[in-house]
């Protein structure tokens, strides 16, 4: 996810956060594949 600033000027990017849905954060070998490390885990907020 992203967030950015945008106008008729052009935009800027502000912060980006990875997302990972629950049962893909719960992968341990999809993790492993794409180098999530394990202290990342699901949050709701």
């Amino acid at each position: 996810m992203h967030l950015s600033y945008v106008t008729t000027d052009g935009h800027a990017l502000i912060d980006r956060r990875l997302y990972a849905g629950e049962d893909w954060a719960g992968d341990d070998e999809r993790r492993e594949v794409t180098g999530v490390l394990d202290e990342t885990v699901f949050a709701t907020s």
